[in-house]
């Protein structure tokens, strides 16, 4: 970034961060595990630690040391325990064209496993839980029409299980 100050700079770095990465752990670690890893957080960014650092160095500290309490109480709090951080819009979207090109070119196997994924992320996506259950209604048409016994697919299925039939009757005649 040409231009721009120590303080922006500084900055920077922990801002696009999400709570998880601002304490370095991972979703669903345990309660215990995380008040350390706040503690080692603190205990290296806290304000009173840095009294002779330069006046950016001292802002930047104050404003981490804030996320980092921030990101604890968030973490800490009864209905976000245990959550992962909400995933950006894009990934969403991008999860959903897949999910739709999917269908579109009639596999509804991976079609249904692409929006189930998308759904674990955000159930209230667009239309995600529309389109689940019409790529699942899809492949169960497409399991019931590979199991029929009726049409094209049924006749091959039928001649391939009496000629493997015939074949092992073949040779246990020899």
């Amino acid at each position: 970034m040409a231009g721009a100050t120590e303080r922006e700079l500084l900055l920077e770095d922990f801002a696009a961060l999400d709570d998880y990465a601002i304490l370095g752990v991972v979703p669903g670690v345990t309660a215990d595990a995380l008040h350390r890893a706040f503690r080692q957080q603190m205990a290296q960014y806290h304000p009173d630690r840095h009294v002779a650092a330069s006046a950016a160095q001292r802002e930047y500290v104050a404003r981490r040391s804030a996320r980092i309490g921030e990101a604890y109480r968030t973490l800490t709090s009864t209905p976000r325990r245990g959550t992962a951080p909400v995933p950006p819009r894009k990934h969403l979207e991008d999860l959903y064209v897949r999910a739709s090109t999917h269908l579109a070119e009639r596999r509804a196997l991976q079609a249904a496993a692409t929006l189930r994924q998308l759904l674990a992320l955000d159930p209230q996506y667009r239309d995600a839980a529309t389109v689940l259950a019409r790529a699942e209604i899809e492949l169960e048409a497409q399991r019931r029409a590979a199991t029929s016994t009726s049409g094209i697919a049924g006749f091959a299925a039928r001649f391939l299980r009496q000629r493997a039939v015939g074949e092992d009757e073949s040779e246990t005649r020899r």
